[in-house]
């Protein structure tokens, strides 16, 4: 299951700079704009807290008063990822062409800091990579003879993604396709490894594909 589907407890903390307050509920975005966008989280299996932003320049494509088509936008940004375990930093590239879909690319440059036993690589997809053998491998030879030890993972991944979103009264439905590519440095014979992002075995210098879907209640907004 995706990195947010597993987590028991989630603190999400979004933030955006816009020229235009409530641009998506009210009117059409500028023709310029700057977002900063941030996730906050905290979750278990396994345990970890991380930090995703997005720091974007967005230009208004064309004018719409259709509540489907007018937030539109080409853009560009950064997007950095951290983690007591891991960090994650790149630029991306999105084209929303409509307010209900949208489609971008990132190319990051990951780097796993060898902590909590979370980066570990394997020879074969069939291999076990579960939460017992990560702890196990990442050991050490010290504490358990024969065991690979805790290494530095490090590489990069292009990531290619489609978003679609729909909102009917106040429910939200939101779906998050990804299309990733990782380029890892791993020990000689292993040509996978645990993504702990995605919490999937991931093919190293190969393609997987990941999706979320996710059904969302919305509140109306209150006045002070």
């Amino acid at each position: 299951m995706h990195f947010f589907a597993r987590a028991l407890l989630a603190v999400v903390l979004v933030g955006s700079s816009v020229a235009t307050a409530q641009t998506l509920q009210y009117q059409a975005p500028p023709l310029h704009r700057v977002v900063h966008r941030n996730t906050f989280a905290l979750r278990v299996n396994p345990l970890g807290l991380l930090y995703e932003g997005r720091f974007m320049y967005r230009m208004r494509l064309y004018e719409s008063d259709s509540m489907a088509l007018r937030d539109n936008f080409i853009g560009i940004g950064l997007t950095p990822i951290a983690s007591p375990a891991f960090i994650r930093a790149g630029a991306y590239v999105e084209v929303q062409p409509m307010t209900v879909l949208g489609f971008w690319a990132s190319y990051t440059f990951v780097q796993y800091f060898g902590t909590f036993n979370l980066f570990q690589s394997f020879q074969s997809a069939r291999s076990n990579y579960s939460d017992a053998e990560i702890t196990r491998l990442g050991a050490g030879t010290t504490m358990n003879p024969g065991a690979k030890s805790q290494y530095l993972g490090n590489g990069t991944e292009l990531t290619i993604g489609a978003d679609f979103q729909v909102k009917v009264a106040d429910i939200v439905l939101r779906s998050k396709a990804r299309l990733v590519r990782p380029d890892m440095n791993l020990r000689a014979g292993d040509t996978v490894f645990y993504d702990q992002f995605y919490d999937v075995l991931a093919p190293n210098r190969g393609w997987y594909f990941v999706n979320d879907v996710d059904v969302l209640y919305q509140t109306g907004a209150r006045s002070l």
